[in-house]
């Protein structure tokens, strides 16, 4: 189980510096990584904004499973295969 919030994993992931870009290249990254907001991308998957600030572990499975999956898509490092239609 994670310790802490969504938010907390996902202002952290943000902070690591191997996400951060030289200057001269923040130009294309800004481009490449504008436009998924996991926030915004859990939403529409039915996960309300305030769950961002709940623990982890008064989530349920798949709570927890889609904001995991918004954060993966919205730091732009998700592959994803969906086996079954949903």
């Amino acid at each position: 189980m994670l310790p802490g919030t969504p938010q907390d994993l996902l202002t952290t992931i943000k902070s690591f510096k191997s996400r951060q870009t030289a200057s001269e290249d923040k130009d294309k990254a800004t481009k490449i990584n504008k436009g998924v907001d996991p926030v915004e991308l859990a939403a529409e998957w039915g996960i309300d904004k305030t769950y961002w600030m709940r623990e982890w572990s008064t989530l349920s499975g798949g709570e927890g499973q889609r904001m995991a999956l918004a954060i993966a898509i919205g730091i732009g490092r998700a592959e994803v295969i969906l086996l079954d239609g949903t």
